[in-house]
């Protein structure tokens, strides 16, 4: 599941860079049913926190409560609602019968806490939910961030990126988080050659065109932030 989860944020910091919508492809349209087997109590997976305007010119204040291990018929959503719109309000929910996964959307209006609730009707049962989601205002996680000897960190100092260059670069990475973070992810995808997991204190090199990604996790919210190095 960690795994999952860090994939799906680096994808979703890649389309937000060049502008795809729906990156992981878990939405697929306004239905509320698929078709499977209900066993027990859906799972809710893990919600993520927020972090505002994160991106450059790219809003990023959604983030859903998914159900990816949903097995069962005629899933329908009911009492959706937020206990605070003037923080969160609550989208159309989406299924995609590909990977019988239900995702709800959440658009934050401004940093701050509500809760969620709602009813999922399987087959003759109904469940009930209520899950707090949060929200907060973006800052820098990284104190330094060096490929060789040049210094990143400062131009991370009002969004995650994209910071763009028009040049291959290539070096010793070496990040240095800042107070309460920590560094839980970092890859690298170059155009004709995939993804690849990348070390911190490594030589790195990164051809054009590729992007670094590094996720960093702060340790008292939980807000995980995607770091975006972009070379054209």
């Amino acid at each position: 599941m960690r795994n999952k989860l860090l994939k799906r944020i680096a994808v979703c910091a890649m389309a937000a860079i060049i502008g795809i919508s729906n990156p992981a492809g878990i939405l697929t349209g306004g239905t509320q049913s698929i078709t499977a087997e209900a066993a027990s109590k859906p799972k809710m997976d893990k919600v993520e926190v927020c972090v505002l305007s994160s991106y450059k010119n790219q809003p990023t204040n959604q983030v859903y409560i998914t159900f990816s291990k949903l097995s069962s018929t005629n899933v329908t959503v009911k009492n959706l609602k937020s206990s605070n719109k003037k923080v969160v309000t609550v989208g159309k929910p989406s299924v995609s019968s590909y990977v019988k996964s239900l995702s709800i959307p959440l658009t934050f209006k401004k940093a701050g806490s509500a809760y969620i609730s709602f009813d999922l009707k399987i087959g003759k049962k109904t469940y009930s939910y209520k899950k707090k989601v949060s929200a907060v205002k973006y800052t820098n996680p990284m104190k330094s961030f060096k490929i060789g000897k040049t210094e990143f960190a400062s131009r991370y100092k009002k969004y995650a990126g994209p910071v763009i260059l028009n040049k291959a670069l290539s070096g010793k990475l070496k990040i240095v988080p800042n107070k309460n973070w920590k560094i839980i992810f970092m890859d690298k995808m170059t155009l004709g050659e995939g993804s690849s997991k990348v070390k911190n204190n490594t030589k790195i090199v990164l051809k054009r065109p590729s992007v670094l990604t590094v996720v960093l996790q702060n340790k008292k919210t939980g807000a995980v932030s995607s770091i975006a190095l972009q070379i054209h």
